[in-house]
């Protein structure tokens, strides 16, 4: 097997792959206790939850046919960060976020790429690596490194031994030897070499400048060493901080584990690399707020030649995007409202339907939108003309609701022309109702209280329909 250099893994990692992960939106959470997530990004990805001490990974789908937009759903997680992995032919990982001071322990960590067994020089076991990992919070960069067995020795007699996590800049150009950043666990030899947080400009020890002091733990019963770094050491380099830059949308960096035997006669030589894997160093929190409903606006029926279609405007104060969006025809047709570009869910979305046929004595048509399958916001628009009844002439009729915004009784007066009973249904926000009575107008006098005392404060929405079941007019009022 060829013997391989520093200088020829530096060289080998360095790929030019582009991608980034833009916008991400979610959904309410539903009654079974699960979330959708939405991911502005260039190709299928995998979503990385951390629930009940393991990292699971869901595999998303294009959201409305579009490829720039990822979605899946999983059940809510009692840790509220997550990752992605993004499958390309070099793979790109943002690892889940760790947010203790401490070491992250094996499940917290997201695996980085996986080596095969055997494939090491030295006929030494403890130099055969089977993985690499990494998590990072606020202060430190968190990478481990898995083995086939026998601990992690740092020497034997004068033949010693190094673990190392390699960080380089995935812009650099191989052909101009470019830095990179190692975290190494080795022995210490006063004056020679020591476990520590390095700069190297070359292949040998004489190349290797400490820029800073590491931590390491070994978890014995899981062939693991687990190394840390102090992020600050890394950005008062000024090699480092020049191509790496935290605040970036996706800063990102490769990273690579080897392991290498170092002698008197021979060196430092490798014994076994993984590949270079593309990390994204960004915290991902969950968002599971769902304090407010959506509330969709200026709802529309545009004709195209004889076919029609209909478009609403989408927004929620939380900036969750919808799992339902449908729109109704007298209660008898049912069309899928798709979101139209830009899919900005911290705005307003555009919503519209399929082109379909509108009868021509249509009566009311309903936009219903949920954020978590479980309550609804709806909108209406009500055809006037064909809604009135037979008994009545054709025409605009509205209702006045007074005081509005009201603390306690609201009178309800209706443009009616004549008596009859009537129907007065009330919803809140979310499109659930929460009163219907009927109602008799007198001719010349129709008006009539309602006590709203025991709403709780918010937005109400009233609708009138005949004895029939048409609707007639709808408002709406504020509690107080």
């Amino acid at each position: 097997m060829k013997k391989v250099t520093l200088a020829t893994v530096i060289v080998t990692v360095i790929v030019t792959i582009s991608a980034s992960i833009g916008n991400i939106f979610y959904t309410g959470v539903t009654t079974t206790g699960d979330q959708s997530v939405l991911v502005q990004a260039e190709q299928p990805l995998e979503v990385l939850i951390k629930n009940s001490g393991a990292i699971t990974s869901y595999l998303t789908g294009s959201y409305f046919d579009n490829a720039d937009w990822q979605t899946t759903s999983y059940e809510l997680p009692d840790y509220p960060y997550l990752g992605f992995r993004l499958n390309q032919a070099q793979q790109i990982i943002n690892p889940v976020f760790w947010s203790q001071n401490t070491s992250p322990a094996f499940a917290d960590l997201t695996l980085l790429e996986t080596d095969p067994a055997s494939d090491h020089l030295f006929n030494q076991v403890n130099l055969d690596i089977l993985g690499v990992y990494a998590s990072f919070s606020d202060q430190k960069l968190h990478f481990a490194i898995k083995n086939n067995g026998n601990g992690f020795p740092t020497g034997s007699g004068l033949t010693f031994y190094s673990y190392m996590v390699i960080l380089v800049n995935p812009d650099a150009d191989p052909d101009a030897d470019p830095i990179v950043f190692g975290l190494m666990y080795t022995i210490s030899i006063p004056g020679a070499i020591s476990p520590g947080l390095y700069k190297i400009t070359g292949t040998g020890t004489s190349d290797l400048e400490n820029i800073g002091s590491i931590e390491h733990v070994i978890d014995s019963d899981n062939n693991l060493l687990i190394l840390s770094c102090n992020i600050s050491d890394l950005l008062a380099d000024a090699d480092f901080s020049s191509w790496f830059d935290p605040s970036a949308p996706n800063p990102m960096l490769i990273a690579q584990a080897i392991s290498s035997r170092i002698t008197l006669t021979g060196g430092t030589q490798t014994s076994d690399q993984t590949a270079g894997t593309r990390v994204i160093i960004k915290s991902r929190e969950i968002q599971a707020s769902n304090l407010n409903p959506p509330a969709p606006d200026d709802a529309q029926i545009m004709a195209v030649d004889d076919s029609h279609y209909a478009t609403v405007s989408y927004s929620d104060p939380d900036h969750n995007f919808p799992l339902q969006a449908d729109v109704f025809i007298d209660e008898t047709d049912q069309y899928p409202l798709s979101p139209q570009l830009p899919y900005n869910y911290d705005s307003v979305v555009l919503f519209s339907s399929p082109l379909f046929t509108l009868p021509d004595n249509w009566e009311v048509i309903r936009f219903r939108f949920s954020d978590d399958d479980n309550s609804f916001t709806e909108s209406f628009i009500y055809n006037d003309v064909n809604n009135s009844d037979e008994a009545m002439p054709a025409q605009t009729n509205t209702l006045t609701l007074y005081p509005n915004p009201s603390t306690n009784k609201i009178w309800i007066k209706s443009s009616i022309p004549s008596g009859g009973f009537y129907l007065l249904n009330i919803y809140n926000v979310r499109g659930q109702q929460i009163s219907t009575r009927p109602l008799v107008f007198i001719p010349d006098h129709k008006e009539l209280e309602f006590d709203a005392s025991k709403l709780v404060p918010g937005v109400y929405f009233v609708t009138l329909q005949s004895n029939t079941g048409r609707f007639l007019s709808h408002a709406k009022f504020v509690k107080r």
